[in-house]
């Protein structure tokens, strides 16, 4: 459903286009796409690969390494990344 929105400092009413267009689980989506089905994460980043693991590290046990998993940035077997699959 479109959001209608009224800024009242400047008398302007307007309706949203997409309410999640800056939702960070459709960019997450969007860059695996564009990358034809690649995560980012899969990507030589040169000098910076070595930051990899210790981020990746950082996060376990998350949120956000939920988010980044259902969104296929992790995936198993990436790199030193096994998920911990909950029973």
């Amino acid at each position: 459903m479109k959001k209608h929105i009224y800024d009242e400092k400047n008398g302007l009413s307007y309706t949203e286009v997409w309410p999640s267009v800056y939702d960070i689980r459709e960019l997450l989506d969007s860059s695996v796409v564009l990358m034809d089905g690649k995560s980012p994460l899969e990507v030589d980043l040169g000098l910076f690969n070595i930051l990899k693991k210790p981020l990746i590290a950082l996060i376990k046990g998350t949120v956000i390494e939920k988010l980044l998993y259902d969104h296929r940035i992790l995936k198993d077997g990436m790199r030193g990344y096994k998920k911990e699959h909950s029973k």
